[in-house]
């Protein structure tokens, strides 16, 4: 098992408590939770496009929602940035495939399950314990809209995010901030 904040019951409980637990993740800059929350997603059911926009949007050294582990990611690290390269190669040459060599040679091509699992434990090493504990509670009583600028900003700015995670197949955020 991957490590877990001690947050992560709260995006891992489903239903409303998951959506207000994200979205005010979301409208606070505390992306790194949906990227844990993400990565537990991805476990269940691994896939490149999945992988591939986790890394966009979470890992690559231009992500939007760059995670807190700077160390362990490109250009410092080229390990997870080399596999994701191959996973944008394979999707391409499955898709110049007929139909039934996809089909056959699918498996050939699942991507590595526990591909962000390293992670984890570098992203949540520095908690930040008393900021999280407030967006609990709150997100626990329902989370209003953004009233902030800077919470306005990354409600906004996750939208075109939200898109590229439900066209990857994360379903989950289909309850999360945006139209």
């Amino acid at each position: 098992m991957a490590h877990q904040s001690k947050y992560a019951k709260h995006a891992l409980a489903g239903g409303a408590e998951r959506i207000n637990f994200l979205n005010k993740c979301i409208m606070e800059g505390m992306t790194d939770y949906v990227f844990e929350f993400l990565v537990s997603e991805y476990r269940t059911a691994p896939s490149k496009k999945k992988a591939i926009a986790i890394y966009d949007l979470f890992c690559s050294q231009n992500a939007p929602y760059r995670i807190n582990c700077d160390e362990l990611l490109p250009p410092k690290n080229p390990q997870l940035s080399g596999m994701i390269d191959w996973y944008r190669e394979q999707r391409q040459a499955a898709q110049q495939m007929n139909f039934l060599k996809r089909i056959a040679t699918s498996s050939n091509r699942t991507p590595v399950r526990e591909q962000f699992d390293f992670l984890l434990p570098a992203v949540f090493r520095q908690e930040d314990n008393n900021a999280m504990r407030i967006a609990v509670d709150e997100a626990s009583k329902g989370v209003k809209r953004p009233t902030s600028g800077a919470q306005k900003s990354f409600v906004n700015s996750w939208i075109q995010a939200r898109r590229q995670l439900l066209d990857a197949g994360f379903s989950s955020m289909q309850g999360t901030w945006g139209p």
